[in-house]
This record gives C-alpha cells, structure tokens and sequence, in this order.
C-alpha cells in the first residue's frame, strides 16, 4: 500500500504545513511557481518487522493511514525514529493531537479577523465555491443547545472540511453529486434554526516565516437564525454611495 492523495492532503493540511515538532515551514518556495518539499511524512508504527515502534497487533491496512502519519522536518524525523524508545508511539501521537489542535487554534484566530460581512449560502454550490482549492479552512458556529444540534453541526462541518481537502481530485461529474448533498445537510442546519454563512479570501498563515505569503482560504461560519448580528446587506450599506 502506499499514502493515498486524499490521506497525504489531509495532513499537509491538518498540520499547517509545519513539523509537529519544531513548527518550521515545509514548503520552501523557490520561485512563483517552483517549491521545494522539505518535510516528512513520518509513520507512527512502522509497517516493517524491526522498523521503528513496530507492532504485529496494528492493522497493516492502516499502516498508510491518517491516524498513523505525522508530519515532520528530516532532522525530527531522523531522531524520532533513531531513538524509538524515547519517542514511542504514544509519544508522537500526542505530539500529533496537540500540533493539529494548535493548527486549529491558529486558523480559528485569523478567522475571527475576517472581514465584517459575509454571504449567506443557500445552497451546496454556494458552500463549493467557498472551499474549492483553498489551503485552509477555518469555522465558527455559536454555542448548539443539546447533543442533537452538537451532532448536527459536527457532522456538517466535518462533512464541509473533508470535501475541502479533497476537492482537486473529485470529478467534474461527481461535483453535481457532492453539491446536492450538501444542499440537503445545509436543509437540515436550517431546520434546525441555524443559517450557514461562508466568505473565499486569500489570508497570511500565521506561522513564523510565511508572514509574506497569502493563503486561499474558505471560511464558513454558522449562527442561529435569529441572532441579532445577522442583518440584510441593504440594511448594511444604507447611507453609503
């Protein structure tokens, strides 16, 4: 088996392009449109008998999977796997969890400071053109009441990002099938009296050393349909010429 494209931009994405370790870019751009990869994608439990932190007891079908990669500089890479016994695999899971979390918690920061008015989607296109070939995806939903709108915006968030980080490699056929299934997850948040919003901007990572660099990324934000910041875009820019 080998890393499939869908589970290799899943984490270059969920990793921010960044060791997990360290936190240095690995992508170095050499021209507008020549780069050079400078990272890893390291495997936790090592496929091979006596490679590193390898386990019998794991799947080998999950070998090339996400839960089982970690992105890493070659220099990480290098001493996590000559020194298996220091940097076990509940040690670099770990490492995994918090540098993807940090990830989040970076992107959801720029998200905050987006621009002040943003598109209400009303269908699943809508929700395409928002997150079609971006490099990061960032959220914001308010607070849901019970478990059942927890469920419900969980699943369409994740729904949203997966379609993100796949999007190059769906069909151009297919894309009608994703947009109609969308636009019925989209139903179901606004039966559930939520409005989903979504804004395409390019964004500065926030990441030492990128500060020159400008991101596509797609923004998606969801709130009660009641909320008292929602207003009607004439009403937003009444008075101006």
């Amino acid at each position: 088996m080998a890393i499939s494209t869908k589970t290799r931009r899943k984490l270059w994405s969920f990793s921010g392009q960044l060791c997990a370790w360290c936190k240095k870019p690995l992508v170095h751009d050499i021209s507008d449109d020549t780069f050079s990869i400078i990272g890893d994608e390291c495997h936790i439990h090592s496929g091979q008998k006596g490679g590193p932190r390898y386990d019998s007891s794991f799947p080998q079908e999950k070998i090339d999977g996400f839960s089982n990669l970690i992105l890493l500089c070659k220099a990480h890479h290098k001493i996590v796997d000559d020194n298996p016994e220091v940097y076990t695999a509940v040690t670099l899971k770990k490492m995994k969890k918090e540098h993807e979390e940090f990830v989040k918690k970076k992107l959801i920061v720029k998200t905050e400071e987006r621009a002040k008015y943003l598109s209400r989607l009303t269908s699943g296109a809508d929700i395409l053109n928002v997150i079609s070939n971006i490099l990061q995806f960032g959220f914001y939903t308010d607070e849901p009441e019970n478990h059942a709108e927890t469920e419900l915006l969980s699943r369409f968030i994740e729904t949203v990002n997966n379609y993100s980080d796949i999007y190059s490699s769906i069909e151009s056929g297919r894309l009608i099938e994703v947009g109609y299934g969308l636009s019925q997850m989209l139903k179901e948040v606004e039966d559930a009296g939520f409005w989903v919003f979504g804004i395409r901007e390019n964004q500065t990572p926030q990441y030492q050393g990128m500060e020159n660099e400008k991101w596509p990324t797609g923004i998606i934000q969801i709130y009660r349909s009641n909320n008292p910041s929602i207003i009607r875009a004439d009403s937003a820019f009444e008075g101006s010429d």
